[in-house]
């Protein structure tokens, strides 16, 4: 069973920096910009990058990158592009799970002054995915993520919803302006069977009909309590609803962008995989902003990933800002769904399976070598609760300082100021407990880290683990 499996376009992407120009015009109602290129001139282009795109591509990249056990749906050509698609899902160890037919999709990124840019998308076989391209035997996982589909894909894309539910798999759906141009009376039989919409602010505008800002917007998009609704806007940040609780996260100040190609596929992936961790909704919010910050930093939606590694540093040195607030009884607009979804799913065998292997599940899956590796540790060192972790693996605070073992923070917390404890520390969050299971596996620990909010606590705590493992 894989962690997450990913559905959406594959292509090949072709990143074009020139001397572009930018224009504006303004109506009574919006204000719109444009790139601009004189008409008859031949342009030269200063610069010209070749790397494989696509929502689904680009987001099976970030999970494969994060430790998680990967497969990818789509439908991709028989032609040299289709195999640097295939070249790359298998340089990252993801599963292929689709069909290969048609041409393989292609897109031009022309880029702004502004650091923004304008796609030209070919979508060739990513149009014309079925049911039967899809390998339904290995199509078994905690969650499926989807990305924008089009075409007779569209179509397809519910019967792979129904089929996930049925298998009592957890989906996560991140539609494009394709999409959110049919309204509610087309989305409704998608939007009521996820668990987590993510789209920008523009599309959830579009797609309700109506204008507002986040917090009006999110609860009409709610077909149950349950539902995590999450609103982006670009460097503003991204607001999110979830059991009458709206949070509020903006990015890091001061971020050096070379290009936002794939910022919003990532912010989604890092979300969804923070769910898969068994994050609070805040650290989740938190990964999915340090992922969009660090693919912003590169050129192409997949050179700035973050490995797991790679996000536990980016996480502990997060400056951005997270807060909630309780969304008013008055204004509880959670839509209510024309259909329901048939309660023989929840009774499914298959689902039962899943929930009794998910038990069994550390919360973080790591690679087999990566388990073999901690258990050589644990047998050399005087107990599990004491191992140092390689390099690439160690806590960094706010601060820059670096912890190695639990002893190591144990003792740190002791004359860490509060101002960096309460950075990694807070209500509904806990970077040292998330550390200690994702790192360790030391999940018990982890759970009883999570009840004390004071650096004694949390010290003496360590402490007294430590030496039990020494008796």
């Amino acid at each position: 069973m894989y962690d997450v499996i990913t559905i959406g376009s594959a292509t090949v992407d072709v990143f074009a920096k020139t001397h572009s120009e930018m224009i504006k015009f303004s109506t009574e109602n919006a204000e719109k910009e444009f790139i601009a290129f004189p008409l008859g001139d031949k342009l030269l282009i200063n610069k010209l990058d070749f790397y494989i795109g696509g929502g689904g591509t680009n987001t099976a990249t970030a999970f494969a990158r994060l430790g998680l056990r990967t497969g990818y749906i789509g439908k991709i050509g028989k032609e040299e592009n289709g195999e640097r698609v295939l070249n790359h899902l298998h340089k990252e160890n993801i599963d292929f799970l689709g069909s290969r037919e048609g041409t393989t999709g292609y897109s031009i990124i022309l880029d702004s002054i502004e650091e923004d840019r304008t796609i030209l998308t070919y979508k060739g076989s990513n149009n014309t995915l079925r049911i039967n391209d899809i390998n339904h035997e290995q199509f078994l996982a905690e969650w499926l993520y989807s990305s924008s589909m089009v075409g007779e894909s569209f179509t397809t894309l519910l019967e792979v919803f129904k089929e996930a539910k049925q298998k009592g798999m957890k989906i996560a759906f991140n539609p494009s302006s394709y999409q959110t141009k049919k309204r509610l009376s087309v989305m409704e039989s998608y939007l009521e069977l996820i668990d987590v919409l993510i789209l920008n602010h523009e599309e959830a505008e579009e797609l309700l009909g109506r204008n507002g800002c986040a917090e009006e917007l999110s609860p009409q998009l709610q077909y149950n309590n349950k539902q995590i609704i999450i609103i982006t806007e670009g460097a503003k940040g991204a607001t999110a609803l979830h059991e009458g609780t709206f949070y509020y996260i903006t990015p890091s100040p001061h971020l050096k962008i070379e290009e936002t190609t794939g910022a919003g596929d990532a912010f989604a992936a890092g979300f969804i995989a923070g769910l898969v961790r068994k994050y609070r909704i805040e650290d989740a919010l938190k990964l999915g902003m340090v992922e969009a910050e660090a693919c912003i930093e590169h050129t192409g939606a997949k050179n700035g990933l973050l490995t797991k590694e790679e996000s536990f540093q980016r996480l502990g040195a997060f400056t951005g800002t997270i807060s909630t607030r309780n969304k008013q009884r008055k204004t509880n607009t959670t839509r209510t769904s024309l259909k329901s979804i048939s309660k023989s799913i929840s009774k499914s065998p298959v689902k039962k399976q899943l929930l009794n292997t998910k038990e069994q599940r550390t919360t973080t899956q790591e690679p087999e070598q990566e388990r073999e590796y901690y258990q050589q540790q644990k047998q050399k060192a005087t107990g599990t609760k004491n191992v140092t972790v390689p390099k690439g693996k160690e806590f960094i605070l706010k601060n820059g300082v670096q912890i190695r073992t639990t002893r190591e923070l144990a003792e740190e917390l002791q004359r860490m100021p509060e101002s960096i404890f309460r950075h990694h520390v807070h209500p509904g969050t806990n970077h040292f407990a998330n550390w200690v299971e994702d790192v360790f596996g030391e999940k018990e620990l982890a759970k009883k880290m999570r009840k004390y909010t004071t650096k004694i606590a949390l010290s003496v705590l360590l402490k007294q683990e430590l030496n039990k493992v020494k008796e």
